[in-house]
């Protein structure tokens, strides 16, 4: 029996389960090679791991809860390298997918994790709840602006940290976009945050963070700050609930 213990954040707990015979436990590092085999009893078996395209590299979108690698190492994120000894990195994403579906027996996937990850799914309980967190856009990166201690991800995401996909590929996009996603996401969200931007993180050890920062975007009509994720878009202005209510006859909706 062998038994990895995961914790998707930037910390080093581990927990083992009581096992009888062999125990691994894998431990994270930055820039890391990993590898996980399942086996595949017949051609139809779901294996329950999805992937797309980021950038030039394929990547691991999603597992399965019930899927043959939930108990391997692997992650949302998870650069591919390898399937079964067949070198992924001139293929497209959707032929090593046909690679995994195809397969019988055993399933080997060599994978790189590149610096500190976090991987959080949390529910929203409905499609209007504030998840507590906004987010602002830097360079190319849409990354964590302040978080509150009531989030569902507070513990795992922090200021600073890059936002790189919620099911979609979130690099390029921007911040209105990605909670405008978030926002009309169903009740289970999966989000994949990397490498936090530590000019952000320094701001707030030394104290410059004076807002609360789960409601940090300013209104262009009231200068009142409110979420994003809570916001309303008009004619490509972001504002808040109430004066999009006040001057809706001055604004049509999308």
């Amino acid at each position: 029996v062998a038994i990895v213990a995961k914790r998707h954040s930037s910390h080093a707990d581990m927990f083992i389960k009581d096992a009888i015979g062999l125990v691994k436990i894998h431990a994270q590092g930055p820039d890391e090679f990993i590898a996980a085999t399942v086996y595949k009893p017949f051609h139809d078996v779901t294996t329950g791991i999805r992937f797309r395209t980021s950038g030039k590299d394929t990547v691991i979108s999603g597992i399965s809860e019930t899927g043959l690698f939930q108990d391997t190492v692997l992650c949302e994120g998870d650069k591919i390298l390898s399937v079964n000894n067949t070198d992924c990195s001139r293929l497209k994403c959707d032929d090593i997918a046909n690679l995994v579906r195809n397969a019988t027996g055993n399933v080997a996937i060599l994978a790189k994790r590149e610096g500190e990850t976090v991987h959080a799914t949390f529910m929203k309980g409905r499609q209007d709840v504030d998840v507590g967190f906004c987010l602002m856009k830097l360079g190319q990166d849409v990354v964590v602006r302040g978080i509150s201690s009531t989030s569902p991800c507070y513990g795992s995401l922090m200021r600073g940290h890059k936002i790189k996909s919620i099911e979609i590929e979130c690099t390029g996009r921007t911040p209105v976009e990605v909670a405008r996603f978030i926002k009309k996401a169903p009740q289970k969200v999966t989000l994949y945050a990397q490498d936090p931007v530590m000019n952000l993180l320094s701001q707030e050890a030394n104290g410059h963070s004076t807002r609360n920062l789960a409601s940090d975007q300013e209104c262009p009509l009231c200068m009142s700050f409110f979420s994003t994720i809570n916001s309303t878009e008009c004619c490509n202005a972001l504002m808040c609930s109430t004066c999009f209510l006040n001057h809706k006859h001055k604004y049509n909706r999308d």
